[in-house]
C-alpha cells in the first residue's frame, strides 16, 4: 500500500491501454484516430477484465485475460508503434503532474477524498469480492452495480500483488491522462506547447479536478468516453470513413461507458450522435436514398452488435441495475444531496473557480461571474465557427451534455446533477479553447492565443487549488484492521467503531458495523446509546443481546471505553484496535452513565444504592481528563474552539499543551482528534506520532502509556507543519483522557457507593 505500488499500476495501465488501443486502430485500419489510443485501450481492458473475473479463478483469470490481451495487442501493433504527437505528450505530462498534487501537498500517499466522499471503500470491497469470489452483503443497488472498473482492479491486484488503493488511484490517473490526450487530439491548431496547455486545462479543469480529489472515478471514466467519442466521431466524419471497423471503435467507447455506469453511461454518446446527425443533415441538406438507408442500418447493426457482445459478461447486472435508486441512496431522488449542500453553480463547468472546496463559493465571485460571461460568449462563437467548418461532433457532444444536465436538474437532486456537470465540463472548456486557437485572422491570432493561454492558466490554477485541498487519508487504520483478517477468517465479528472502509478492510469476515456503511450487518444490532458524529463510540452503545450473537468483537484499544459485557479475551492487539473473543454467555449488563461517557459514579441515598442493594456493581478507576477548550498554546493563549464540536482548532506547525493531575503510576492516554495533518503527542518520557484522522470525529484513539510521579503531567500535542505547496489545514483536538485498569472489580452495590461504575448486573 504505497506510492510505488501506485506507480507500478499506473505504468502497467498506461502501457497496456496504449498498446491495446493502438492494436484496435490497426485492426480497424483507423490510424487517423491516433491520439485516442488510451481511451480505446482502457475501454477494452475494462470490458475484457469483466469476462476474466467472472470465469473460474476470478481475480487470477482476470489477470490472465488482461496479460493475454496486452500481449496479443503488442504483437498486432508491433510494426505500427508511433510516438504520440508532441501536444499529446505535453498534455499528458501536465495532467500527470497535476494528478499527484494532492499527495505532494500532503507529503504522503493515501486515500483520496476520505471524510468528503467515502463511497470508494464500498467499491474496493466490491472489487475484492469479485477477485476472491466472496458474496458481499452490499446494500441496495450495489448488489447489481456495473463492475468494469472493479474487474480491472481485481485483475491488476492479482497480477501485481498490489492493493485496491494503489490500483484505483492509478485508474483515475490513467483516466485523466487519457482525457488530456483526447483534448490534445481535438485541438489541432497552434504550437504544440499551446495545444498541450489548453488540452490539460480542458481535461483537468476545476470540476474534474475536484471530483478526482474525492475519488469519483466512475464519473471521470464516463467523461473520458464521452469526450473520446466526440473527437473520434469528428475525425471519422471529416474523413468520411464510415466503415464497420470505425463504427465498432465508436461502439467500443459506448460499451465502456455502459459497463462503468450502466444504462445512463451511453446516454451522452447517443445524445452526441443524435445532435450530430441532425446538425449534419440540416447543414448538408442530406436526403437519404435507399443505399444510404441500407448503409446506415448495417453500420447501426454493427454498433449495436459490438455493444451487446462486449456487455454480455455482465449483462445480468446491467439489466437489473437501478441507476436512479443507487444514485439517490434509495431515497427521494430530487432531494438527495449526497455530500453536497445544494446544487452546484453551472459556472463551475467553465473551469475557473478559485476555491479549494467545490461546494463553496470563492471570495472573488465578481471575477468568476465576469469570466463566465466572457467564456460563454466565446463558446457560442466557437460553436458558430465550427458550424461554418461543418465540424459538428464536439459541439454536438457539448449540446447533448448540456441538455442532459438541464433535464437532470429538473428530475434529480444536487448529487446526481453534479455528476452530469463533470461530464459537461471538459467539453465546454475544449470548445472554448479550441475556438480561441482556431482563429485564422493574423491580426487577431496573437490576441486569441494570449487569451487562450491566460484562460488555460486560470483554469489550471483553479484546479491546483482543488487538488492541493483534497483530503488524503492515512492508510494506518486500514493496515491495522487488515492484520486481524487471518484471525477472523470468514467468521462473524461485531465492529464497535467509526470506519467507512471496514467492509474492504475486513473483506473475508462477516461484519456487523455499529455505524453501518455500504454493507448490511451480518446480524441485527440493537442500540441503547446514540452513535454518530461527535459522540465517542462505546461498547455499551449496543445491547448485551447483540453481544450474545457475536463470537468476536473489535473495539478501539483506548482505555476510555466501557468493558465488554461478560467474559472476553483479547486475542490480538494493533496500534489502534483490539480483537476480542467471547468465552461464555453474556450477562444483562445495565448502565448508569450519561451519553458519551464510559461510566459514572454510583449515587447512594442514606446508604441505599440507586441501582438496588442486590445489584453487582462493575467498578473501575475514574478516568482523568479535560475537554477540548482546556488546550493552550505555549504562551498560555487559547486556540479557537469550534462551537459545534467544542474541539480546539490548532493550525499546522503549532504546539498546544494540557496539564493532567495524575496519581503516581502508569496511565494510558487517549485522545479525540481529527484533521488532515499528523500529530505528535509528547509527555514525560513518552513521544508518539499519530496519523491524520479524516473520518467521523468523536472517537477516542489510544496514544500510549505514561508514568506519572504525582506531580502535574504536561501533555504536548504538535500538529505537523504543512508542505510548501500544501494548503492550510491543521487538527482539531478534543478530550484527552488518562485511564488505568488496576481497579477493575465487581462489588456488591452497597459497597460501591460513590465509586465509578462501568455498569451493573442485577440478579
Amino acid at each position: 500500500m504505497s506510492a510505488f505500488a501506485m506507480i507500478v499500476a499506473l505504468a502497467c495501465m498506461l502501457g497496456g491501454s496504449w498498446l491495446v488501443g493502438r492494436a484496435a486502430l490497426v485492426l480497424a485500419d483507423a490510424r487517423a484516430l491516433g491520439g485516442l489510443e488510451l481511451a480505446f485501450g482502457l475501454s477494452l481492458l475494462l470490458l475484457v477484465a469483466v469476462l476474466g473475473v467472472r470465469l473460474p479463478g476470478h481475480g487470477t483469470s482476470a489477470a490472465v485475460v488482461l496479460v493475454t490481451t496486452v500481449l496479443v495487442a503488442a504483437w498486432i501493433a508491433r510494426r505500427d508503434l508511433v510516438m504520440p504527437d508532441r501536444a499529446v505528450l505535453v498534455a499528458m505530462g501536465l495532467v500527470a503532474v497535476a494528478g499527484v498534487l494532492p499527495f505532494l501537498a500532503e507529503g504522503r500517499f493515501g486515500i483520496l477524498g476520505v471524510g468528503k466522499l467515502d463511497d470508494v471503500g464500498s467499491h474496493w470491497a466490491l472489487a475484492d469480492s469479485l477477485r476472491l469470489n466472496i458474496a458481499l452483503p452490499l446494500t441496495g443497488a450495489l448488489n447489481s452495480y456495473p463492475i468494469a472498473p472493479h474487474a480491472l482492479a481485481a485483475g491488476l491486484v492479482s497480477l501485481l500483488g498490489s492493493d485496491d488503493p494503489a490500483v484505483f488511484t492509478a485508474l483515475m490517473l490513467v483516466t485523466v491522462i487519457a482525457m488530456g490526450a483526447v483534448a490534445a487530439t481535438a485541438i489541432t491548431d497552434g504550437p504544440a506547447w499551446m495545444r498541450g496547455l489548453c488540452a490539460a486545462a480542458a481535461a483537468f479543469g476545476f470540476l474534474p479536478a475536484a471530483y478526482f480529489g474525492q475519488f469519483a472515478f466512475k464519473d471521470l471514466i464516463a467523461a473520458l468516453f464521452t469526450f473520446a467519442f466526440a473527437v473520434a466521431l469528428e475525425r471519422v466524419a471529416a474523413d468520411r470513413d464510415w466503415r464497420r471497423g470505425t463504427v465498432a471503435l465508436l461502439a467500443l467507447l459506448a460499451a465502456g461507458a455502459f459497463g462503468t455506469l450502466g444504462a445512463p453511461g451511453p446516454a451522452w454518446l447517443v445524445g452526441t450522435l443524435g445532435v450530430w446527425l441532425v446538425a449534419t443533415a440540416v447543414a448538408t441538406r442530406w436526403r437519404p436514398n435507399g443505399a444510404d438507408v441500407k448503409r446506415v442500418v448495417v453500420l447501426g447493426a454493427t454498433a449495436v452488435g459490438v455493444l451487446i457482445a462486449l456487455s454480455l459478461p455482465q449483462i445480468d447486472r446491467l439489466v437489473t441495475f437501478n441507476a436512479a435508486e443507487n444514485a439517490a441512496g434509495g431515497g427521494d431522488q430530487k432531494a438527495f444531496l449526497g455530500n453536497l449542500w445544494g446544487y452546484l453553480p453551472l459556472r463551475q463547468v467553465l473551469g475557473v473557480w478559485p476555491s479549494g472546496d467545490f461546494r463553496l463559493e470563492p471570495s472573488n465571485m465578481a471575477l468568476v461571474n465576469g469570466l463566465a460571461i466572457v467564456f460563454t460568449i466565446g463558446i457560442v462563437a466557437a460553436l458558430v465557427s465550427d458550424a461554418r467548418k461543418r465540424r459538428f461532433a464536439l459541439g454536438s457532444a457539448f449540446i447533448a451534455a448540456l441538455v442532459i444536465y438541464l433535464a437532470t436538474r429538473q428530475i434529480q437532486g444536487p448529487y446526481v446533477t453534479a455528476k452530469a456537470m463533470v461530464i459537461l465540463a471538459p467539453l465546454a472548456v475544449c470548445v472554448l479553447l479550441r475556438g480561441l486557437l482556431s482563429v485564422r485572422v493574423p491580426t487577431l491570432r496573437i490576441a486569441a492565443y494570449g487569451a487562450g493561454a491566460v484562460a488555460a492558466a486560470l483554469m489550471l490554477w483553479s484546479s491546483s487549488l482543488a487538488l492541493r485541498s483534497s483530503n488524503v487519508g492515512s492508510l494506518s487504520p486500514a493496515l491495522d484492521l487488515r492484520t486481524f483478517s487471518p484471525a477472523i477468517e470468514d467468521r462473524e465479528v461485531l465492529f464497535i467503531g467509526y470506519d467507512n472502509f471496514v467492509a474492504w478492510e475486513l473483506i473475508d469476515a462477516r461484519v456487523a458495523m455499529v455505524a453501518q456503511y455500504s454493507i448490511n450487518p451480518a446480524f441485527p444490532i440493537e442500540f441503547r446509546k446514540r452513535i454518530g458524529s461527535g459522540v465517542p463510540v462505546d461498547p455499551d452503545a449496543v445491547t448485551p443481546a447483540t453481544y450474545a450473537k457475536a463470537e468476536l468483537a473489535i473495539t478501539s484499544s483506548t482505555g476510555y471505553i466501557s468493558r465488554l459485557p461478560g467474559d472476553w479475551t483479547p486475542i490480538q492487539r494493533s496500534s489502534f484496535y483490539t480483537l476480542w473473543k467471547r468465552n461464555g454467555p453474556v450477562p444483562d449488563k445495565q448502565l448508569i452513565e450519561a451519553e458519551g461517557l464510559p461510566g459514572s459514579k454510583l449515587q447512594c441515598r442514606r446508604g441505599v444504592p440507586s441501582i438496588g442493594a442486590d445489584a453487582q456493581a462493575l467498578v473501575r478507576r475514574e478516568p482523568i481528563g479535560s475537554p477540548g477548550p482546556q488546550w493552550r498554546y505555549l504562551d498560555g493563549t487559547a486556540p479557537v474552539t469550534n462551537p459545534n464540536s467544542t474541539f480546539a482548532e490548532v493550525p499546522p506547525g503549532a504546539t498546544v499543551r494540557q496539564r493532567l493531575t495524575l496519581a503516581p503510576g502508569e496511565w494510558d492516554l487517549s485522545l479525540q482528534y481529527s484533521g488532515s495533518r499528523n500529530i505528535q503527542v509528547d509527555a514525560e518520557g513518552f513521544s508518539r506520532t499519530l496519523p491524520s484522522n479524516l473520518e467521523t470525529y468523536g472517537a477516542l484513539w489510544p496514544v500510549g502509556r505514561v508514568r506519572a510521579t504525582g506531580e502535574p503531567t504536561d501533555v504536548y500535542v504538535t500538529v505537523a507543519d504543512k508542505t510548501p505547496i500544501g494548503r492550510q489545514g491543521g487538527a482539531a483536538l478534543g478530550t484527552i483522557v488518562a485511564t488505568r485498569d488496576d481497579a477493575d472489580r465487581t462489588l456488591p452495590a452497597e459497597e460501591a457507593c460513590g465509586m465509578y461504575l462501568d455498569g451493573y448486573i442485577t440478579p
